[in-house]
């Protein structure tokens, strides 16, 4: 038995619109896969807070404001965490040995390819933790030094860093979060690249003494 969702009266069957008050009627049966013509693909996605249908991808709900945290993004930070610590645990000095000789993956290759992989969480709360997580592993002094497996690590952090912040431009807005992230990039890059910068000056300069050195060599036995 059918009531009219607008006035309350009782539906005739199989009436698409109410007789007293001629609103559409809201059917609340389904046909089977088999006797229906319609096909529909992917999930529907409902707000849990007001029941609401709201697209893919959301990190709050347009109608109650409520915020969804129980997504992959979300877990990937857990699961990422318990990824590096079990590569930690499982590093021996013969696994790195070869990763030297270029005989392997070793733990820094595998580590670096479990941060790159890992997507971007959803919620303002899980963007800021990642964001966090991700500038506590550059290490830009790294950077001042012949260039390693160590420094590709804090280069996939800082591209991830980046993509949070970018990811926290499109979603939250004017949010002071975004500001608060991007500085920590900005940081964070800025002093990459001005170690960078002089550990190319020490090369220059180490090329210039090399090529100089039989120069001055000569230059010496002659004033003896």
């Amino acid at each position: 038995m059918a009531y009219c969702i607008k006035c309350g009266r009782q539906l005739e069957p199989d009436s698409r619109f109410c007789r007293i008050c001629g609103a559409a009627v809201v059917s609340t049966t389904y046909k089977s896969s088999s006797q229906s013509n319609e096909v529909r693909e992917g999930k529907v996605h409902v707000c849990p807070s007001c029941n609401a249908t709201i697209n893919a991808f959301v990190t709050k709900c347009p109608y109650c404001y409520h915020e969804f945290r129980d997504s992959k993004p979300t877990d990937a930070i857990s699961n990422l965490s318990s990824i590096i610590q079990g590569i930690n645990a499982s590093t021996t000095p013969i696994s790195d040995t070869f990763e030297f000789m270029g005989l392997g993956m070793g733990a820094d290759h595998k580590k670096i390819d479990a941060v790159r992989s890992c997507p971007i969480p959803n919620t303002r709360e899980d963007i800021i933790e990642f964001a966090m997580m991700a500038n506590a592993n550059i290490d830009v002094d790294l950077y001042a030094h012949q260039v390693s497996t160590r420094t590709q690590i804090s280069d996939a952090w800082l591209d991830k860093l980046n993509q949070a912040y970018q990811k926290a431009k499109l979603t939250l807005g004017n949010d002071p979060a975004v500001e608060m992230i991007g500085e920590m990039y900005k940081h964070k890059s800025d002093a990459a690249t001005e170690n960078k910068r002089k550990r190319n000056n020490s090369l220059v300069l180490a090329i210039i003494f090399l090529i100089s050195l039989p120069f001055l060599v000569y230059i010496a036995f002659r004033l003896i």
